[in-house]
Formats: structure tokens, sequence, C-alpha cells
């Protein structure tokens, strides 16, 4: 929940406890983006201030869960990559003990009919 302490009169700022603590909000801020200055908006004085505020936590918060996916799908990757590493090296060795198998018979065979 926000408190907004008042500095004064007209036109100081007001500090804000809470989760946007120590952001100056100015009783002469206007609404972003005003549509003609006659028109009543239902942003009111620091209602853009908090709002930017908000959207910059938002985005934060965004790139920080950005962040911990990517790192994630890098785990995964890595584990993957670790595995299929593994299992080539198996064929490898696998396929390495079949030739020097078939060396030795070979090798018997030529023995056995050399009289």
């Amino acid at each position: 929940m926000q408190r907004l302490r008042h500095a004064g009169g007209r036109g100081e700022s007001k500090e804000e406890v809470g989760p946007f603590q120590g952001l100056a909000v100015s009783d002469r801020a206007r609404c972003p983006q005003p549509k003609h200055p006659r028109q009543h908006h239902a942003c009111t004085p620091g209602m853009a201030r908090a709002s930017s505020a908000m959207g910059r936590v938002l985005r934060q918060y965004l790139v920080m869960e950005w962040e911990r996916v990517q790192r994630e799908e890098e785990e995964v990757d890595k584990v993957m990559q670790e595995e299929q590493d593994r299992r080539k090296k198996k064929e490898m060795e696998e396929r390495m003990s079949l030739e020097e198998t078939e060396e030795q018979i070979l090798t018997l065979q030529e023995k056995l009919l050399a009289p």
C-alpha cells in the first residue's frame, strides 16, 4: 500500500513510501498522452510517474524472468549435449572394440590356415 507525504504547497514534490520509495512525484505531473489541453483525463497528478515506475518494475521483472528461462534452456541444452557426447563416445568405443575383435579373428585365421 502506498502512502504519500506532502512536502508543502503547490508544485512541491511528494515522496512515495512502499514499492516506489524514493521516486519524486510532482503535483504538476500531467497525463503522458493528453488528447486536448482542456479535456479532463483520468490521470491524476503523480499517476504518470507511478505508472512509469510500475512499468520499469514490470520490465525489470520480465527481463529477470527471460534471463531465468534462458539459463534453464541453456542448462537443458548443455545436459542434452553431454548425453549426446556420451552416446557418441560409447558408440566409438564399441566400434573400436569390434574392429579389434575382427583383427584378432583375422590373425587367428591366418595362423590356422598357414601350416
